[in-house]
């Protein structure tokens, strides 16, 4: 095999640097005019979510806050059935000697009391079950039951295609 000379080598070498300097200068003129036609906005459809799939929304935005009732000793007979998406209650007593800790029967938790003022009284907070919950107290020898309904609201499922 013949040997190739100095100056045939360094003229391969040249060939392929030329070659190498051309392809990229051609590589960042084509990349530039292609940003300049799409703009700033080529990578958005790569941020986006797969077309017709549904996102359920979280579980923080189904339920309600808690609600408070109030009973009032020397002014109520009984509370009116309340509906609500709320998952805990909490009950305030006013005008009342220390009433018994409240229970909700259908899953038989108890709340907790704690003074507020003077013969004023507040529950913790008592959780309720989807449908009916019946909540039981005793203030002094009046027993009292307070029907709350909980309404569990479905996931709503929001389409987002592109």
């Amino acid at each position: 095999m013949a040997r190739k000379s100095k100056s045939e080598t360094l003229s391969f070498l040249r060939l392929v640097s030329v070659t190498l300097l051309v392809l990229g200068v051609l590589t960042a003129l084509n990349t530039v005019i292609i940003l300049n036609n799409l703009g700033t906005e080529i990578l958005t459809p790569l941020k986006r979510n797969i077309a017709s799939v549904a996102e359920k929304k979280k579980n923080e935005d189904l339920f309600a806050p808690a609600i408070t009732l109030r009973w009032n000793c020397k002014k109520q007979n009984k509370l009116e059935p309340h509906i609500t998406n709320a998952d805990q209650v909490r009950l305030e007593f006013y005008e009342c000697e220390k009433p018994e800790r409240p229970i909700n029967q259908a899953n038989n938790s108890q709340a907790d009391l704690f003074p507020i003022n003077k013969n004023s009284w507040t529950s913790d907070f008592l959780p309720l079950s989807p449908g009916k919950n019946k909540i039981a107290f005793k203030v002094g020898k009046k027993s009292q039951v307070i029907e709350i309904t909980r309404d569990t609201p479905s996931p709503q499922v929001a389409d987002k295609a592109l």
